[in-house]
């Protein structure tokens, strides 16, 4: 074996890798930009539904005052029927 056929066997196989790793390194970039831009989009989407929750909770704590309200009131009707 020449050191030309060695050079041909080993290097050209490992430039070949190298190039692709750089290649495929440059697609990684877009990627991970797209990634990040998914990321931030769902971060705002869940701080509305956040937001909107606190606002249901609010709700479902007047819906039961009004509820604790009206039982109180049946309860008196109740007891000046007796």
């Amino acid at each position: 074996m020449t050191n030309l056929q060695l050079y041909l066997a080993v290097g050209l196989p490992t430039v070949l890798l190298l190039l692709g790793q750089l290649f495929n390194f440059s697609s990684t970039k877009e990627l991970r930009v797209s990634v990040e831009s998914r990321l931030v989009s769902l971060e705002s989407r869940l701080g509305s539904i956040e937001s909107r929750l606190v606002v249901i909770k609010a709700d479902l704590r007047e819906f039961y005052r009004a509820i604790g309200k009206l039982e109180g009131r049946v309860d008196t009707i109740e007891r000046g029927r007796t």
